[in-house]
């Protein structure tokens, strides 16, 4: 109880000396706000709240009473602080309503006052132009009347001029006395000059002859004051424009002409600066031009005109006559004139002159014109003669002189009695070379492009058309058919009895790639061009087409000759090598025929076969080989048949028939035709029924093949049985 006592007083002495309340303001709550923080804050403020569990300190003695009463006092505090911040709240939004309010009725009045404003610029911009329109009108008939008023001085000064004109001994009125105004004195003249050609040609004689007289001497005076000075430019524009109604103005133009173009017209030593020279004049008469002349559009298209013409159209004539004879002339010219028309055009863009692609292509096929008069046939001669030349080298390289010799005995046919020379190429060489046709190829080519360049729209496809006629003759007539020709000569007789020469496959192959590469030439460069003419195109490809038919027809011919040796030498190898008892040996050595090799003449035709097989296959592609492989397939099936037929079998004879058919046929799937190889394995079949015994044959004959074939060819082959009729095989077959 005393411990009680004493301490209630302490106690209640700790609550009113240590206890305080907090106060808060709006801006402790601003973002960022942490409630936990303001918690802690309330709490450390209550005095002696930590101080209970300090060390030496009961902890009976804590009373919460005090933190309790701090956190109501905060409490109050804050609601207090609510309702202040609110109150303050509702007078900002009061005031912002109000003023949102005063806002809105100024807007109002701004936009009523704009509306009148627009009201009153309407009124003002119509107000305007009515009397802009007004003011026009009054300008207009002002104008009007002034032209009147001027008209009338004219007439009347026009009028006495006349009359003094007509009078016998009347001093010519001003600015007819001293020509001081030449100017003014041009343009009275020239209207008085219009007024004495209408009149009746029998009045006013003496004023007609002094007028034309003083017109005469006034556009004389005028053109040489014109040429006096070049350098003067205000004094040759006055000039030029007061001459533009006279006729003397043409004149006064042309003389300027002349004069600029010996000005400024400067050659330099080496030819190829003439067109620069010309660019160059076309320069510096350009900014004149420009500056004196009404229309300098017209004069500078005349000055480019009189320029190429005269001084380009000297330098082309040197040209012919220099290197007239030279074998690059075509080359030379075709240069120039690409150069001179690239440089009309880039003057052309350049100063803006107006003329069409008609104007500039006439312009230069004028200056060039005696040369391409005669352009297409030089370039034909040309063409024939880098041909010639091209040919002759090639052959010479070779040591083949017979085509120079033909070529020369064509020329001159009264040298038949020369004999040919001695040829030292020999049957095994082709003639025919690549490098030819790429030169010829490539002088075509440059020829084609020549025409494009300077013939005539309507005349390009039939100058192209030449040239090909020309590549037409010198490589398939020239060269592929005289090498055809040539091989077909060497080629194997009919009747062969020694292994055929196939070098004419060789020439095959090289006509072929030569005529394909021609075919591409042909569509790539010739076709666009020819294809625009309907009546050079048709015979372009008539033409083309007839040049290559006579090739095929040649070709075609040469490999019918080809087969015919191959099927004689086979027939001629069978006929030495296939020996009549060759397929009816003893049954003794049946052991050595079912383990032995094919017969020997199997063998040679194989070996033989295969060689020309793969040579054909080298040489030949295309449909060309198709149908090679197909007549050499079906010739060879037919020798083999009827050398069958020639020979008598026992049962061992059929089987080595049988063996050699079996190689055979390796030899002919190489052909990848299923016609032929059909034929050779029904062959291979057939020649089974002269192993089986007679009594089976019947059942063979009506299994796989043999049961489509016909009964007479199954006949034919059993009557070759040795033992046809000793075993009376006919019953069988009944």
């Amino acid at each position: 109880v005393l411990c009680v006592s004493a301490a209630a007083p302490a106690r209640c002495s700790w609550a009113q000396t240590r206890s305080a309340a907090m106060s808060f303001t709006a801006e402790e709550f601003k973002d960022p706000f942490d409630v936990e923080e303001l918690v802690e804050r309330v709490s450390r403020n209550t005095a002696g709240f930590f101080e209970s569990s300090a060390p030496g300190r009961d902890a009976t003695l804590f009373d919460p009473a005090p933190l309790l009463e701090n956190f109501e006092r905060s409490i109050r505090k804050l609601w207090d602080l609510h309702a202040l911040v609110g109150d303050e709240l509702n007078e900002l939004q009061e005031t912002c309503h109000s003023k949102e309010e005063e806002t809105v009725a100024l807007m109002s009045e701004l936009e009523h006052s704009m509306q009148e404003a627009n009201e009153g610029l309407k009124s003002l911009t119509t107000s305007i132009g009515d009397i802009a329109s007004k003011t026009v009108h009054v300008g207009d008939q002002l104008e009007t009347i002034h032209k009147r008023r001027v008209r009338s001085q004219d007439a009347i000064s026009l009028i006495e001029h006349l009359e003094n004109f007509e009078k016998e001994d009347a001093q010519p009125l001003p600015p007819f006395q001293s020509l001081e105004n030449l100017h003014e004195a041009a343009e009275t003249i020239q209207k008085l000059n219009y007024i004495v050609t209408e009149l009746p040609p029998d009045k006013f004689m003496r004023a007609r002859d002094r007028i034309s007289t003083l017109f005469s001497d006034v556009e004389t005076r005028l053109l040489a004051k014109f040429s006096s000075d070049y350098s003067d430019v205000e004094t040759m524009k006055a000039c030029a424009y007061t001459l533009y109604p006279f006729k003397a103005y043409a004149i006064c133009v042309e003389d300027f002409i002349h004069t600029m173009i010996e000005n400024e017209y400067r050659p330099q030593e080496h030819n190829n600066d003439v067109l620069e020279s010309i660019a160059q004049a076309c320069h510096a008469a350009n900014s004149l031009i420009g500056k004196v002349f009404r229309s300098p559009q017209t004069v500078f298209i005349g000055f480019i005109q009189e320029i190429v013409r005269g001084k380009l159209g000297q330098y082309v004539y040197r040209l012919q006559q220099l290197h007239g004879h030279d074998g690059n002339f075509i080359e030379i010219m075709h240069d120039v004139f690409v150069k001179a028309k690239a440089t009309i055009e880039k003057l052309s863009k350049n100063f803006d002159v107006g003329l069409d692609s008609y104007t500039e292509d006439k312009m230069i096929r004028s200056t060039f014109s005696d040369f391409l008069e005669s352009y297409i046939s030089l370039e034909e001669a040309q063409l024939q003669k880098s041909f010639d030349q091209i040919l002759r080298s090639h052959y010479e390289s070779i040591g083949h002189l017979r085509w120079a010799y033909m070529k020369d005995l064509a020329k001159n046919p009264n040298a038949k009695s020369a004999p040919p020379p001695e040829d030292r190429t020999g049957p095994e060489e082709t003639l025919l070379s690549h490098d030819v046709t790429l030169g010829m190829f490539q002088e075509t080519k440059s020829a084609v492009a020549r025409c494009v360049d300077m013939a005539p729209r309507t005349d390009v496809a039939e100058w192209v058309y030449r040239v090909f006629r020309q590549l037409l003759d010198g490589l398939c007539r020239d060269h592929i058919l005289y090498a055809l020709n040539y091989a077909t000569e060497h080629l194997p007789k009919k009747v062969a009895k020694v292994e055929p020469d196939t070098v004419f496959l060789l020439v095959t192959k090289d006509a072929n790639s030569i005529i394909y590469i021609l075919q591409k030439l042909f569509w790539d460069t010739v076709l666009p061009v020819v294809r625009l003419s309907l009546s050079v195109y048709p015979e372009c490809v008539s033409k083309k087409n007839e040049a290559l038919d006579v090739l095929e027809d040649k070709l075609a011919a040469g490999l019918e000759r080809i087969l015919d040796a191959i099927e004689s030498y086979i027939q001629f190898i069978l006929a030495k090598e296939q020996k009549k008892t060759d397929f009816r040996p003893p049954e003794e050595i049946m052991a050595s025929v079912l383990n032995g090799p094919c017969t020997s003449a199997c063998e040679a035709v194989v070996r033989f076969l295969r060689k020309s097989v793969q040579q054909i296959l080298t040489c030949l592609n295309g449909r060309n080989l198709e149908l090679v492989l197909r007549g050499l397939g079906l010739r060879f099936h037919r020798i083999l048949l009827e050398h069958i037929k020639g020979m008598v079998f026992n049962s061992l004879g059929g089987i080595m028939l049988t063996r050699d058919l079996t190689e055979y046929e390796k030899i002919v799937e190489q052909f990848n035709d299923s016609l032929v190889l059909d034929l050779f394995v029904t062959m291979r079949e057939l020649s089974a029924i002269t192993i089986v015994k007679p009594e089976n044959i019947k059942q063979l004959c009506e299994e796989g093949r043999l049961a489509l074939m016909d009964r007479n060819t199954i006949m034919s082959f059993l009557q070759l049985r040795a033992d046809y009729k000793s075993a009376k095989i006919d019953k069988y077959f009944k």
